[in-house]
Parts: C-alpha cells; sequence; structure tokens
C-alpha cells in the first residue's frame, strides 16, 4: 500500500465516515460521551440512539432498544428511524472493504469502482435520512425541555453525525463523478505505444 495511491485518500475518508457511523450507533446508554441531547430534566438526561441514561449513571434504560420513551417530549415514532445509523454503518463498512483491493496497486481496478460507488451512494443517502429524522427528533424534544423551563443543549454525537453524513455525500458524488475512474484511466498502459512514441 502507498500513501501516493489515489485510492489512499478515498480509503481514509470512507473508514473515517465508518468510524463516526460506530461510535453514533454505540451513544447512550452504550457509551455515556455520545449523546445526541442532553437536558437538565431528574438532575441531567442524556439521549443517545437506543435510549437514555442519567447524568449520575445510576439509571439507564432498561432493556436497551430501538423506540423509546420519555414522555412528552421525545416523539416516540421518530425513534424508531435512528435504525438508519447502523445501516448506514453497515454500507460504509463493505465500501471500505472495497477499496481495499485498490490500494495495492496504482492501477484501479475498473471493475471494483461501480460496486464502491453503489455502497457509498447508499450510505450516504441512509447517513442522509437518519440525520434528518435526527434533527427532527432531538430539536422537538429541546423546544418542548425549553418550553417545560429545562435546559436543553444538543450533543457532540449530532456534530459526529454531521461530519460524517456530509464526507458520505462528498465521496458518493467524488466516485460517481468519476475521479477514481479517471485516475485508472490514467494508470492503464497506452494501447498505441508506437503513436506516443512518434508524438
Amino acid at each position: 500500500m502507498t500513501y501516493n495511491n489515489p485510492a489512499f485518500p478515498v480509503f481514509v475518508l470512507t473508514f473515517g465516515s465508518f468510524v463516526l457511523l460506530i461510535l453514533i450507533t454505540f451513544s447512550v446508554p452504550f457509551v455515556s460521551s455520545f449523546y445526541f441531547l442532553h437536558s437538565s430534566i431528574a438532575g441531567g438526561v442524556r439521549f443517545g440512539l437506543w435510549g437514555w441514561c442519567l447524568d449520575d449513571d445510576t439509571l439507564c434504560i432498561s432493556p436497551v432498544k430501538l423506540g423509546f420513551d420519555w414522555n412528552p417530549q421525545i416523539v416516540h415514532g421518530l425513534t424508531y428511524l435512528l435504525v438508519f445509523y447502523p445501516i448506514s454503518a453497515i454500507f460504509a463498512f463493505f465500501a471500505t472493504l472495497a477499496l481495499i483491493p485498490l490500494l495495492c496497486t496504482r492501477a484501479i481496478r475498473l471493475h471494483s469502482f461501480p460496486i464502491y460507488s453503489l455502497l457509498m451512494v447508499a450510505a450516504a443517502f441512509t447517513a442522509f435520512l437518519a440525520f434528518i429524522c435526527m434533527i427532527a427528533l432531538f430539536v422537538i424534544a429541546m423546544n418542548r425541555f425549553h418550553a417545560a423551563g429545562y435546559a436543553a443543549r444538543l450533543g457532540p454525537a449530532v456534530w459526529m453525525s454531521l461530519v460524517a453524513t456530509i464526507i458520505l455525500i462528498v465521496m458518493s458524488f467524488n466516485s460517481g463523478c468519476g475521479t477514481l475512474l479517471g485516475e485508472s484511466f490514467a494508470a492503464r498502459p497506452s494501447r498505441y505505444p508506437y503513436a506516443e512514441s512518434v508524438a
């Protein structure tokens, strides 16, 4: 693997988006540092993809599940749509795997390019859906907490999600517009070496 391989920066960005999506997927109640929303209610509570935990970690949602409640601030139906985050992480994982053979040579293999493009489009689309649903869910919740007299703010998982979504969208456009494809043609030997030598 060489760092001047045209596939290397693409691999780094794709893998980076995958890591961010995995961290989001294992947010509260699994990892307390990653949460979408924090509110001062009940002495402080953090909301993640699979539920919530109090700030003192004395109580977390049980059982951990997709589709959780915190009435009346959390819109229960929207919490199910957060499932798009792990789905996007799966697509990003396979997109990363699709790039591994391309790291072994400067000559980009054309047959691997459509696979990567399709996986990146799927990852970007599901990440975008997840981000829109997440913003709707937690902005509504934040406003409801404020209306009830409690402090509330968005957490680091929101910004991690934004970065991952932007990377995936940019990389899906990048692959779809043929950046890797163009590099592959540049790396292929000419079919008419005689003409080049004459020129």
